[in-house]
């Protein structure tokens, strides 16, 4: 199941690589420049999970020409239009290609630092990706992660309201599934990220509240297709996808300011931890 369930992901990112953070919703970038600050001057990091390079590029700028960013996707696409970056920027200590958190394939005590930004409840087997990113770290190597924190109450009604547009176009979940939590329900409390993180040392996690604005809410239908809802999103039947489009945009109208926009206030954790 664990391989079906990654190469499910994989196609789901690969098929959203294109419109990765290109959508016109800033999101993803402005995590990445928060996670990729940890990096320091010369240090050899590795970014798992790095998709089109949110938090690759910043730590490549932090290491600077004496340092080296390694970015691993389980996607193909991912590292496909990331290393089409990396030379479109001219960065020179920078190098994406595909990998599995699972099975990190790099030698022991291979990075000074780890950083991955909302990717690791992605993973089925979440103990094992922890233990691979402890082996590839030196000791006193440091970890940086971004997931989600627990919701706020004074965002669960625009979340019902997202959910109450879409539900009805979305296939029922299969019955194994019932009681499964989807990924981005994983990791959600300090507790869970201290389970996961048993291996390391000095767990401090840090709360933060990212505002995603959406000029139109045209733009919010674009960004779901972006990343890893778009694999919701192709539930969808084709033959009612057009009515979807309509009935979920037109009914955000209601939620936007008078000049059209509108804000999600997405709940963020960042934790750092090193390896003893």
């Amino acid at each position: 199941m664990s391989e079906e369930a990654k190469a499910y992901l994989a196609g789901v990112f690969d098929r959203a690589a294109p419109d990765y953070e290109q959508v016109g919703v800033d999101f993803f970038d402005p995590v990445g420049v928060r996670l990729g600050q940890h990096a320091q001057p010369g240090e050899r990091v590795l970014d798992v999970g790095c998709g089109r390079g949110a938090s690759l590029f910043p730590a490549a700028e932090r290491v600077g020409p004496e340092g080296f960013v390694h970015g691993i996707d389980l996607a193909p696409g991912m590292v496909r239009e990331a290393s089409r970056d990396i030379q479109r920027r001219g960065v020179s200590n920078a190098r994406v290609t595909i990998g599995d958190a699972e099975s990190l394939d790099f030698p022991d005590a291979s990075f000074d630092a780890v950083q991955s930004g909302l990717v690791l409840f992605f993973v089925p087997d979440m103990p094992q990706a922890a233990a691979e990113i402890a082996r590839v770290l030196r000791p006193g190597g440091r970890l940086a992660l971004a997931t989600f924190a627990e919701d706020r109450e004074e965002d669960k009604a625009l979340q019902a309201t997202l959910r109450n547009l879409l539900t009805p176009y979305l296939p029922p979940p299969p019955a194994t599934s019932t009681n499964q939590p989807t990924p981005s329900e994983r990791l959600r409390t300090v507790a869970s990220l201290h389970d996961l993180l048993k291996d390391f040392t000095t767990i401090e996690c840090t709360d933060h509240l990212q505002e995603i604005l959406f000029p139109t809410p045209e733009h919010y239908w674009s960004w779901l297709w972006s990343a890893g809802m778009r694999g919701m999103m192709e539930s969808i039947p084709e033959s009612t996808l057009p009515e979807a489009h309509h009935t979920f945009t037109r009914g955000l109208h209601s939620l936007t300011t008078p000049n059209g926009t509108l804000t999600y206030t997405m709940p963020l954790r960042f934790t750092t931890a090193i390896r003893p």
